[in-house]
């Protein structure tokens, strides 16, 4: 169970970091913002690596986001596949643990 839970806040703050940077436009602004948590102490340094993780990740998405549009495919299909096959391998995950 604790292998789970430190799963799961790894998964969030890659999460974390891919939506902020999502927002912001900025992965570089994301992971000082990150590093600046670290010095201060209200994260860790594996908290921020997964932060860190997450504002790359946001910038390959959007960067295939608006390529995408490029081709004229719709961008909510590309999410709807992108979180099926999220879904997939957390099940996939999930499976393996029981």
């Amino acid at each position: 169970m604790v292998i789970f839970n430190s799963i799961l806040a790894l998964l969030a703050g890659v999460g974390i970091g891919a939506l902020v940077t999502g927002i912001i436009q900025s992965s570089a602004a994301t992971i000082v913002m990150a590093i600046g948590f670290v010095n201060v102490g209200t994260m860790t340094l594996s908290q921020a690596t997964s932060v860190i993780m997450g504002a790359n990740i946001g910038t390959t998405i959007t960067g295939l986001l608006f390529s995408l549009s490029c081709f004229d495919i719709e961008i909510y299909a590309s999410v709807l596949a992108f979180i099926l096959h999220s879904l997939e391998k957390m099940a996939l995950i999930m499976a393996q643990m029981n």
